[in-house]
């Protein structure tokens, strides 16, 4: 109880006193309740730190024998033992991830804010145990890795998978302990070579399947292991060609020489020197030529010669090592072919002899894919080619009556060369179409021919006056505006001077700055270079004196020596970092201001430039000239069209007519005050040759779209005559001519002759082969 009477203050402030305490009191609880709730915004938020902090500094102002001092003081211990619980579950993650220094951090840290508290204690329990278990197990190993490596190849195979398991479980803790890393190297090296040692052993007597799966075993172990993947290659194919003679004899004692002779291939390819397999497939080769020579002689009775002949085709691409069987085969496979191939030829000439030339191409095929190699069927073939090609050619026939006789003969080789060129812009050579002229088109099936019903070049000259305005210029007295200009100039560069001065200064003081702090830097790294080195030398062999184990903290013996010095670059540090960060905005603002005034500068300099430095006025005067007019009318009349020869019909046609007039000036040079206004020109109208050309190609382009289209599909005359063909062979003619026409058939008549071209002779056409299954023989 304090008494206010004993108080030395005057009695008017004696009285009020007790309010103005009371007033205090008042205020010290708002500030007390406000950290208390600060500290459980921050617990709720689990911002664990701020939480014991804002709890601490309450139950220090409040004092801990009042209300809320025992409040706070409550509440930080739950902070800490929310913090604590929070750290070990941190921690179980680590170690649940095989990270045991993580985990420790954590735990240590739990260990921090509540030591005695039981989740913490057995967090650290359990961590320390497993730090054990894990030291003891690896100096457990090395003494039976020593133990299994000093016996050799005798080793326990048992013992030594043992290993290689307890090896694994402790390489899950390699990034604490990396040492288990070459424990783990040795065991699985040792054992794979363990293995691979059994296996060799085992193969003779438990057999290949058996020693392959310790090869397997090996090599998943160690996938380097020597001469591992050629042992279990060895042993596999071993195994497999086994497998498969097996199969190849069941076969071949069942009749299924197919299957037979597959089943020893494949054995054989797994192992060439299998001499099961190759005494099984000399077998089965003897028996399937003699089944198919047998086959092929009633056939022959039966006068199936198609089916005989793919007996023995069939017979001879298998082949036997019996040297009478063969030579049975050889003579049987070439009587044969040679009768096939007389019959073919025989055909042919027939086919030929009738101008059947589609269907005497097909015989000639056929004759050379059963081996015929005679000179007549190369001749046979490359006749039938050449008529083929001359019934899809057309000849060039050009009349020109219309035109007058002395330019006749240059029009008709102009437009004959012209069409030859367009022929090659176009798709009528995919379509097989050929044009020609000259001694050509004397055998060409069908006529492109240009008609010419009028072709007149008319020129005209005449002369005509004209005037021309003359521009001339008068210059005055200065312009005001450049003067002006001048000025804006003058003042824009002295404002950028300006404020490149006071940029000066400040960028120098910022330069300076940044080079002592670079020297304050370079200071520090060499000190604490020098903390680190002592420490190292200082505790070697002895504990750390810091909390997390570590000499990284200011308890260490080398920060202690160098503590000054430390704390005196720290300070220069900071205080040159003040300065530059105090710099900062006036340097800001002078750069800007730089900026800106050579920005304005460029904007005055440019107006200056560009303002002219006297005013100009225009005259204009008239200049009277004489031009000469060039006329040229075009008057001309063409028409094209194809027509086949055989059938009479015009496939297409088109016609061209133009008629055109162009005028163009030649006129003087024209020179005012010695300076040159205009120059001479010249009339650019064409000559007669450079016209010509011209109105070929602009009459060639106006009849193609008419005309080229059109004759793209006359394939279509072909089928035509196929379809009315009253005989099989006429009609195998036309379709191989309607065929050869390339792109002159649309694809669904295509794919529908080549489909029954290949079902009538066997011919594919896409190809160019022959399926002798259904040739028709």
């Amino acid at each position: 109880m304090i008494r206010t009477s004993a108080l030395p203050f005057p009695r008017a402030t004696r009285q009020r006193l007790p309010v103005a305490l009371a007033l205090l009191a008042i205020l010290a609880g708002c500030g007390v309740g406000e950290t208390l709730r600060r500290g459980d915004r921050a617990l709720t938020e689990g911002n664990y730190d701020a939480a014991i902090g804002a709890y601490d500094d309450a139950a220090r102002r409040a004092g801990l024998t009042t209300v809320d001092g025992r409040l706070a003081e409550e509440r930080g211990r739950e902070a800490r033992r929310r913090a604590a619980h929070d750290a070990v579950r941190r921690g179980d993650i680590a170690f649940e991830a095989n990270s045991l220094s993580v985990a420790a951090d954590h735990y240590r840290r739990a260990r921090a804010y509540a030591p005695a508290d039981p989740k913490v204690v057995a967090a650290l329990s359990r961590l320390l145990a497993l730090r054990t278990e894990i030291e003891n197990g690896m100096r457990e190993l090395e003494r039976v890795l020593t133990g299994l490596e000093g016996a050799g190849d005798g080793s326990d195979l048992t013992a030594y998978r043992a290993a290689a398991g307890r090896a694994r479980t402790l390489r899950a803790w390699r990034r604490d302990y990396p040492q288990t890393e070459a424990l783990w190297d040795r065991a699985r090296r040792g054992l794979a070579r363990r293995l691979i040692g059994e296996a060799r052993a085992a193969a003779p007597t438990a057999g290949a399947a058996a020693a392959a799966a310790l090869a397997d075993e090996a090599l998943r172990w160690d996938a380097d292991v020597q001469g591992g993947v050629e042992l279990r290659d060895q042993l596999r194919a071993a195994g497999d060609a086994d497998s498969l003679v097996a199969t190849g004899q069941a076969a071949l004692e069942a009749g299924q020489l197919d299957r037979a002779l597959r089943a020893f291939g494949e054995a054989l390819t797994q192992n060439p020197n299998h001499e099961a397999a190759l005494r099984g497939r000399s077998e089965a080769r003897a028996s399937w030529v003699k089944v198919h020579l047998d086959a092929a002689k009633a056939a022959e009775k039966a006068r199936k010669r198609r089916d005989a002949l793919l007996l023995l085709r069939q017979a001879a691409e298998v082949g036997t090592d019996d040297a009478k069987l063969q030579a049975a085969l050889d003579k049987a496979h070439a009587r044969a072919h040679a009768a096939a191939v007389g019959a073919f030829e025989k055909s042919a000439r027939k086919l030929q002899a009738r101008k059947l030339f589609g269907a005497a191409l097909i015989a000639w095929r056929t004759a050379a894919a059963l081996g015929g190699t005679s000179k007549a069927i190369g001749k046979g073939l490359e006749s039938s080619v050449r008529t083929i090609e001359a019934a899809r050619t057309y000849a060039v026939a050009v009349q020109t009556p219309a035109v007058p006789k002395p330019v006749r003969g240059t029009l008709t080789t102009a437009l004959q060369n012209a069409i030859a060129s367009r022929l090659a812009d176009t798709a009528l050579g995919e379509a097989g179409v050929r044009v020609v002229a000259g001694r050509e088109a004397r055998s060409a099936d069908g006529t492109l021919q240009v008609d010419v019903a009028r072709w007149e070049l008319v020129r005209l000259q005449r002369r005509e006056e004209r005037r021309k305005k003359i521009l001339d210029h008068v210059e005055f007295p200065a312009n005001p505006a450049w003067q002006a200009a001048q000025n804006e100039q003058a003042a824009a560069l002295t404002a950028l001077n300006l404020a490149t001065d006071q940029l000066r200064p400040l960028q120098q003081k910022a330069d300076d700055a940044e080079t002592r702090l670079a020297e304050v830097d370079r200071k520090l790294a060499e000190i604490r270079a020098r903390i680190d080195a002592e420490n190292a030398e200082h505790y070697r062999g002895k504990p750390a004196p810091c909390p997390d184990g570590s000499t990284r903290c200011a308890e260490s013996y080398g920060a202690k020596r160098w503590q000054k010095q430390l704390d005196y670059y720290v300070g220069k540090s900071r205080q040159i970092s003040d300065e530059l960060r105090q710099l900062a905005p006036a340097l800001d603002a002078a750069r800007a201001r730089v900026q800106e005034g050579q920005r304005r500068f460029d904007a005055a300099e440019r107006k200056a430039r560009e303002t002219p430095a006297k005013l100009r006025e225009e005259i204009w005067k008239d200049y009277p000239y004489e031009v000469v007019v060039h006329e040229l009318r075009i008057d001309v009349d063409l028409s094209i069209g194809w027509k086949d020869r055989v059938s009479g019909q015009e496939l297409a046609h088109g016609e061209f007519r133009l008629e055109d007039v162009r005028v163009d000036y030649e006129t003087p040079e024209i020179s005012a005050k010695g300076q040159l206004v205009e120059a001479a020109r010249q009339s650019a109208l064409p000559d007669d040759a450079t016209l010509q050309a011209e109105l070929f190609g602009r009459a060639l382009d106006a009849v193609a779209a008419k005309v080229w289209p059109p004759l793209a599909a006359h394939g279509q005359r072909f089928v035509r005559r196929a379809e009315s063909a009253r005989k099989p062979d006429e009609q195998l003619h036309w379709w191989v001519l309607a065929l050869s026409v390339g792109r002159g058939l649309d694809d669904t008549t295509r794919a529908r002759i080549e489909q029954q071209v290949y079902e009538a002779t066997g011919y594919d056409w896409q190809r160019i082969a022959v399926d002798l299954s259904r040739i028709p023989y």
